[in-house]
């Protein structure tokens, strides 16, 4: 089942990396969009795509890379 909602989320725009991790819950995303009403189009897209429940971090600096 981690393989067919991975496909499906690969194709969804603002989504840049999507990775399996241990622990509830069993995905992460990456996801890069402009502005909050733009971050809640994009979970409500999520949602229509798969079956899931979501949890939301925001990164609000980012010290090094």
């Amino acid at each position: 089942q981690e393989a067919s909602v991975s496909t499906k989320l690969k194709d969804i725009d603002g989504i840049e990396a999507c990775y399996s991790i241990t622990g509830s819950p069993s995905f992460m995303l990456v996801v890069r969009v402009a502005t909050p009403s733009k971050l809640e189009e994009l979970i409500n897209t999520i949602h229509r795509v798969v079956p899931v429940s979501t949890e939301t971090t925001m990164v609000l600096q980012t010290y090094f890379d």
